[in-house]
């Protein structure tokens, strides 16, 4: 008898910056949300790798080959957010993360994850773009239904330092992080 081993999803991703959960929920107070399946405050990140499909023994060798490859946040390294986008393939609405030393960050990263052996090597796309998701579910109908408050989103900015960079399993809506450096906060 075989034993089938639960599969999840993993991504390595950056923790909220600093003091942006109480901003975002400062900005949601009050307001009329559109029906979207919003993320919950724990889940929060910055995806810059995917993984669909992952039992924990990959996860693991993930985990292995990488950790040698992720370098810690350098000092003064800044998350950038203004305003938001949205992917309609898979339907996700998102922050726009402006900073450039994030996005290098995940350049010169990019070139090491194209390296790793084909069975755990992450999804790399062209169209790629690392990001917070804030929302599921998301349509242009959504948009067009809902414009004050994503005129209002739009306006959103945040600056702040980053905490940790972590590789991320999730099983089922539970995450669970496998930090690489601790939180860069001081």
């Amino acid at each position: 008898m075989s034993m089938h081993l639960p599969t999840g999803k993993v991504f390595l991703a950056l923790s909220p910056p600093s003091g942006l959960i109480p901003v975002w929920h400062a900005f949601l107070k009050g307001k009329e949300k559109p029906p979207l399946r919003f993320t919950p405050w724990y889940k929060l990140h910055l995806t810059l790798f995917f993984w669909a499909q992952a039992d924990r023994d990959k996860m693991l060798r993930i985990h292995e080959a990488i950790k040698n490859i992720v370098p810690p946040l350098p000092g003064g390294f800044t998350s950038q957010i203004e305003g938001f986008h949205f992917f309609l393939r898979p339907q996700v609405l998102y922050f726009k993360e402006i900073s450039v030393q994030v996005q290098n960050y995940y350049k010169n990263l990019s070139a090491h994850m194209a390296e790793l052996p084909k069975d755990i090597r992450p999804e790399i796309r062209n169209e790629f773009i690392p990001h917070w998701t804030l929302a599921r579910k998301f349509t242009p109908q959504v948009l067009e239904k809902n414009a004050a408050f994503f005129k209002q989103l739009g306006a959103f900015r945040h600056s702040s330092v980053p905490g940790s960079v972590s590789l991320y399993y999730s099983i089922d809506g539970i995450y669970e992080p496998h930090p690489f450096f601790p939180s860069m906060r001081q």
